[in-house]
Formats: structure tokens, sequence, C-alpha cells
């Protein structure tokens, strides 16, 4: 069984601000918490700058090896529904339960 975590996110000092900070905390609970063979499956729902993923996550750190990123260029095409579906999709499409 590998379990497959959907999450979304979205940082930018208009809509949120705190947004890097949710997410740090969310990965250290997962990364620190599961004790199962797992994939993350993150969205970010048009963060500005598009970058502040790498203010909380270094993708050359092997620990992040199991994380799925992808960037929505433009939130408001499907909403937070669509950043969700798709973080799900992933998921199933790499093999989760």
């Amino acid at each position: 069984m590998k379990v497959g975590y959907a999450v979304t996110f979205h940082h930018s000092e208009d809509i949120r601000p705190n947004g890097k900070k949710v997410l740090r905390e969310n990965l250290k609970g997962i990364y620190e918490g599961c004790k199962y063979e797992f994939g993350c499956f993150l969205v970010d729902n048009q963060s500005v700058p598009k970058n502040s993923i790498e203010d909380v996550v270094d993708f050359t750190d092997e620990k992040w090896n199991n994380l799925n990123y992808t960037y929505v260029e433009n939130q408001f095409e499907k909403g937070i529904t669509g950043a969700w579906s798709l973080s799900v999709k992933n998921a199933i499409e790499a093999g989760c339960d």
C-alpha cells in the first residue's frame, strides 16, 4: 500500500501571507509522522512570487524525493477545488491507494 497526501498551497502577501508557514508545518507533520511508504502531491495554487516554494522545500535534499510539485499559473480558472482535484489525480496516477 502506498499512501498519497494531496496538499494544496498558496502564499502571497495579499491573499495568504502565512502560506509558507502553514505549508512548512503541514509538511513537517507528514514527513515526521507517516511511517508508511508515501508520496506527497503538492499543488501550488499561484503563489506570488512563483518560487515561494523554495523558501519551504529544498528540492536538492533527497528528503523531498517523494514530493511531486505542480504550479498552477491561474488559480482563478478552477479555484481551490481545481487544485485539490489535480493533487488527488496526481496521487492516483502515481499508484497511491
